[in-house]
């Protein structure tokens, strides 16, 4: 199952794309120069504003998130647990990601302007199942073959010495 073109071999995340369309955190937070006091949080600066700054507030009580520091310059930490969660609190991007699935058509074509495409999470635009990319022949993956300059991979290829059980493994990929 070394094809990406084959439900044997593709991810099953991006089914082979290598990419998936998911909420990106520059487009949520596009002026990282911004505090959240500020409205850094792009898709919140849209939302009920009782609703937000009471979330804000949560935010610095359980957290201590300064509100008025730009938000690239809050700690990695506390930017993590902004955009990804902690605790009680479910995170920009699983909450954006949990509207998007349970929202209306045009909830969703709102939620889209968050949205971009980006490498999969899961075989990281190796389009492979985690199987299939963890297959090393002579210490190297078929995602690290299908990344070499032709000119070193026939070098690689015409220096192969591959035992019985390589041979094997190879046969699939080397055909």
């Amino acid at each position: 199952a070394f094809s990406f073109n084959s439900p044997h071999g593709a991810c099953p995340d991006c089914q082979g794309l290598g990419a998936t369309i998911d909420f990106d955190p520059r487009r949520v937070v596009p002026d990282e120069t911004k505090s959240l006091a500020d409205g850094a949080i792009a898709p919140w600066a849209r939302g009920d504003r009782k609703l937000v700054r009471e979330a804000l507030q949560g935010l610095s009580r359980d957290f201590g998130i300064d509100l008025t520091t730009p938000f690239g310059k809050l700690p990695r930490k506390q930017r993590e647990v902004l955009l990804f969660g902690a605790g009680k609190f479910e995170g920009i991007l699983p909450n954006l990601r949990r509207r998007y699935a349970e929202g209306s058509w045009s909830e969703q074509a709102d939620l889209d302007l968050y949205r971009s495409l980006r490498a999969c999470g899961s075989c990281h635009g190796h389009r492979l199942k985690a199987q299939s990319l963890s297959v090393k022949v002579k210490g190297r993956g078929i995602a690290e073959y299908v990344s070499l300059p032709i000119s070193e991979a026939v070098d690689v290829f015409d220096a192969f010495e591959l035992t019985e059980r390589e041979t094997l493994i190879a046969s699939r990929v080397m055909r």
